[in-house]
């Protein structure tokens, strides 16, 4: 069972969501050329490799100018890292997909029109750390299975883009994070 949050907590979590829906209209009024070469300028991703969507880097960017490898909170403990104390996170669109019945059975149908169930993808509001928020776990050795050997990293090559308006981009910062490991796990190399 869940427990009920105080007035406060109800208080800091509104204040959150309208933060965020600052930030996602400052995102929405942004021109796609432009959204798409700060993507492409950043080249923000996970610690698995994968990039963020463009809108999610253009979020995170707004929110720290810094990151390069953000992941959620259980993600940095899968990869041997963990937050450091007192680091707040950054929010981005989390993609959820609803609960649907089994592919091989059909859809259950509603008892009556009313009660129509959801289906398909919507997003919530999640929250990941720059991996410089981060640091090692002090209970994992170094080079073991989850954690993250940034001496075999390699960076992911991001296509120029170019925009009919200039676009303003803080500079990289003078230390450079790798983004990509350079070998793929065992499971997931191409056949």
């Amino acid at each position: 069972m869940r427990k009920s949050l105080t007035p406060e907590q109800k208080a800091a979590r509104e204040e959150r969501k309208a933060k965020f829906k600052d930030l996602w209209k400052q995102v929405a009024d942004m021109p796609e050329a432009e959204r798409l070469q700060l993507s492409a300028r950043l080249g923000i991703v996970t610690p698995d490799g994968h990039a963020l969507s463009v809108h999610n880097q253009c979020l995170v960017s707004f929110q720290r100018q810094t990151a390069t490898v953000v992941g959620g909170f259980r993600q940095w403990l899968k990869q041997g890292r963990c937050v450091k104390k007192g680091e707040h996170g950054m929010m981005i669109w989390v993609p959820i997909r609803s609960k649907v019945a089994p592919e091989t059975e059909e859809p259950e149908e509603p008892e009556s029109e009313t009660e129509s169930k959801p289906t398909g993808t919507r997003f919530i509001i999640g929250t990941v750390f720059d991996i410089a928020q981060t640091e090692e776990k002090t209970d994992a050795p170094i080079g073991s299975a989850g954690a993250i050997d940034l001496e075999n990293v390699v960076f992911a090559a991001v296509p120029a883009v170019e925009s009919p308006a200039p676009v303003v981009v803080p500079a990289a910062p003078a230390t450079v994070v790798p983004l990509v490991p350079a070998s793929r796990p065992a499971w997931r190399r191409a056949a």
